[in-house]
């Protein structure tokens, strides 16, 4: 999958991975048209398996701009994951940011503005996970489909949901459907 950064596990755990203070802009958008049907995202590392995860990973003060057909920032496979201060914006097609069965994770203080799906989604199994101070506005924007704000679901132990602010847009166009929603198996 093209992506502005990509890290993909080997057969041993990846570990102390640090993506910060990067600018990546117009991914997959050339001379303002979308470059192609691939998917091109912003930050992406995935571990290779649950048993082979990728450990110690922070993504911060990243600013992520017109990604198109994939995630901001995507993490599968993670253990003690820190997403927090970046700037997440105009991603056509995929969530803000969207972390898959991973453990020991914080997502705090990030922004996230007018993006395709979720603002912000999580997904299990997994335990710990803190989703705090962070700001969505116009999840959901620019698909035709309806998403919500943050969206946490399937068998999370331990899920805090806290301090976060989800706004929509205000017009006629598609909005957030739910500002917070849990799902079956999510909860602590």
């Amino acid at each position: 999958i093209p992506s502005g950064l990509a890290l993909i596990g080997d057969t041993s755990p990846s570990q102390n991975i640090v993506i910060s203070d990067n600018i990546l802009d117009s991914m997959g958008v050339a001379n303002g048209h979308v470059s192609g049907t691939l998917p091109v995202g912003g930050v992406h590392i995935e571990g290779l398996s649950a048993a082979i995860p990728i450990r110690n990973v922070n993504v911060s003060n990243n600013i992520l701009r017109k990604f198109t057909n994939d995630d901001g920032i995507l993490i599968t496979f993670g253990e003690t994951v820190n997403v927090s201060g970046n700037n997440v914006s105009e991603g056509t097609a995929g969530q803000g940011i969207r972390i898959l069965t991973s453990s020991r994770v914080n997502v705090n203080d990030n922004i996230i503005y007018s993006v395709g799906k979720h603002g912000i989604q999580v997904v299990g199994p997994g335990t710990d996970c803190q989703v705090r101070g962070n700001y969505v506005k116009g999840a959901s924007r620019l698909t035709n489909i309806i998403y919500s704000g943050i969206i946490a679901n399937s068998s999370y132990t331990g899920f805090t949901i806290q301090g976060n602010k989800v706004r929509k847009f205000g017009d006629a166009r598609n909005e957030v459907l739910h500002g917070v929603f849990a799902s079956s198996g999510s909860g602590g």
